[in-house]
């Protein structure tokens, strides 16, 4: 799975239900702020926002000082769905079944095959 901003993904391979985000801002080395949230979301297509928090909760720019924010969504790795990635299926063609998988991780059998696994034959 991948835990993912507007600026690029950071991938994970352990189910999680629950992160942490922590952004450093160094400038030459050092570091000027710390800010992070926490929460939990459902893998998806929607981006989530949340305030960042630190030592101070705005940031100086150039417009002025602003609240720091951030989007990030949960995306699931290929062959893993649901709400927290944690349903595995991938299609096969082979001795341990006969299956694509559905948008929302569940097996379809092929023609020709039924079972859990889609491991049967069936005959007309």
């Amino acid at each position: 799975m991948a835990l993912c901003s507007y600026g690029g993904c950071v991938k994970r391979h352990e189910r999680v239900n629950a992160f942490n985000l922590v952004i450093n801002y160094d400038v030459g080395g050092r570091l000027v702020e710390r800010l992070s949230t926490h929460g939990s979301i459902d893998s998806g297509s929607k981006w989530h926002e949340s305030t960042l928090t630190g030592d101070s909760t705005t940031a100086v720019t150039e417009y002025g000082r602003r609240t720091p924010r951030v989007a990030y969504r949960l995306i699931c790795d290929a062959g893993y769905y649901g709400r927290r990635c944690s349903l595995s299926c991938n299609a096969r063609h082979d001795k341990f079944g006969h299956y694509v998988c559905a948008d929302n991780g569940t097996r379809i059998c092929l023609d020709g095959w039924t079972g859990s696994f889609c491991d049967a034959r069936t005959y007309i």
